[in-house]
């Protein structure tokens, strides 16, 4: 006869399974992201997803809200808002996919004071 076990119990076992499993220890996932690491405050880009997380946090950075740098630039809250989730259609797509295919990267990071 089994054991009744609650459901919090199993899934307790069973993420320390996953997180303990030698596929996911720190060292090998570091070295293999170590290659692809750059300053602190810049955003490595190879999807739109990834350029609207970079709008996002410089964007809350600056402490400027949505409605305000949307009302700035004259657009929409929405629309930014769709920006900043990554929406920003097909050719911006396309671009990224040339840019990595020609063995190049986009990096975002904050414009160094000038004077």
């Amino acid at each position: 006869m089994m054991r009744n076990h609650s459901k919090r119990a199993v899934v307790h076992v069973l993420r320390q399974a996953i997180i303990t499993h030698w596929r996911y220890h720190p060292l090998p996932i570091v070295r293999y992201y170590w290659s692809m690491a750059i300053s602190d405050g810049e955003y490595l880009v190879t999807t739109a997803r990834d350029l609207g997380a970079a709008l996002k946090h410089f964007r809350t950075r600056a402490g400027v809200t949505q409605a305000d740098a949307a009302g700035t630039m004259g657009i929409g809250q929405p629309y930014l808002s769709s920006l900043e989730a990554g929406k920003f259609g097909s050719s911006l797509t396309h671009a990224l996919r040339l840019l990595r295919f020609v063995g190049c990267e986009v990096v975002v990071r904050p414009r160094e004071p000038r004077g």
